[in-house]
């Protein structure tokens, strides 16, 4: 059996794929600050792209994008802030976040994926 841990590095990984194959380019994944982490950093044409990936086996508990909690909103924004401190090249561009919801019913399944652009904002 997976860990919780192994099983989202799975998901995350899949959502790259998901995100890569619609034209979006991976610039990092597990983007780790003081006080947060980012699942996945890419780019879209000229603007840089913060998602948050979350995954749930069934719905019975809501649908996986409700755990994007405004607290967990301002530390992913705060931890873009770092990244764009880290990066300058990308400060220039515009900025968006995104999550990505993964319903994946049994593991042998392919997984359902729900991408909401601009989720959350400053």
């Amino acid at each position: 059996m997976l860990s919780k841990r192994a099983i989202g590095a799975r998901y995350e990984a899949l959502a790259a794929q998901y995100l890569c194959a619609r034209g979006c380019r991976l610039i990092t994944k597990n983007f780790l600050a003081r006080g947060g982490e980012i699942d996945l950093i890419l780019l879209e044409q000229e603007t840089i792209v913060f998602v948050e990936v979350k995954y749930r086996t069934s719905s019975d508990f809501g649908h996986p994008s409700e755990l994007v909690t405004f607290h967990k909103q301002k530390k992913v924004i705060k931890t873009a802030q770092r990244f764009l401190q880290k990066n300058p090249k990308y400060a220039l561009l515009d900025a968006r976040f995104d999550v990505i919801s993964v319903l994946s019913i049994k593991p042998e399944n392919e997984p359902n994926f729900e991408w909401v652009r601009g989720a959350f904002t400053t």
